[in-house]
């Protein structure tokens, strides 16, 4: 299991332009993209819906030119400063969580994204593949009470590494592997909205 500590590459106070850009980019990027209710369980169809949108996974479906121009930029800078540093983003998505809604415990192991990064790696893996998600809060309500990041290990040895993790400010993020059991606690009040980026942890492209 692999958790990497909260962090946050953005500053809101910079006064560079490209700063104030990537910061701008970052409270808009909710913004691009239509979010729809989606099951709050493992397989998609389980628990209280939250909202999701899902553009990421094919691309730049969905957004205006200049908006996947903008969110380009973002994606950038998210894939040049999130663990692992030498590998790309292959996927990213949004969720938003409002009052009543959360996540259960459960990893991120999908079919769908080992066939995702095999198509892209000369070297085939298989069940012993990491892919590493990264979340960053794009909407900040200071006002939410509830809707913190739960880890809780791995099905070989569950919560023996319980922990609650607080991401409350535009931009903090956190990263776990896919074998890592996690979840979302219930909202209570305001809006959580968070975009997940997502990179193998081997690249080994096809030339």
């Amino acid at each position: 299991m692999i958790i990497l500590s909260k962090f946050n590459t953005f500053d809101e106070y910079g006064i560079e332009p490209k700063v104030k850009k990537l910061f701008n980019i970052l409270k808009q990027s909710h913004t691009y993209v239509d979010f729809e209710p989606w099951g709050g369980g493992p397989d998609g169809k389980r628990g209280v819906a939250t909202h999701q949108a899902w553009h990421g996974l094919w691309g730049e479906d969905g957004m205006s030119p200049s908006n996947w121009n903008d969110f380009k930029f973002l994606l950038n800078h998210i894939e040049k400063n999130t663990y692992p540093h030498d590998t790309p983003i292959i996927s990213y998505w949004f969720k938003r969580y409002s009052p009543g809604q959360f996540f259960g415990l459960h990893p991120d192991w999908n079919d769908a994204i080992l066939e995702m990064i095999n198509n892209y790696n000369k070297t085939k893996t298989g069940l012993e593949t990491k892919w590493y998600n990264t979340v960053t809060v794009v909407e900040a309500d200071r006002e939410i009470i509830g809707g913190e990041n739960v880890i809780a290990g791995t099905d070989e040895e569950p919560k023996k590494q319980l922990k609650i993790i607080k991401l409350d400010k535009l931009g903090d993020s956190l990263t776990w592997d896919n074998h890592t059991l996690h979840g979302l606690a219930e909202v209570y009040k305001g809006t959580r909205t968070i975009l997940a980026t997502l990179k193998p942890g081997k690249w080994d492209p096809k030339k």
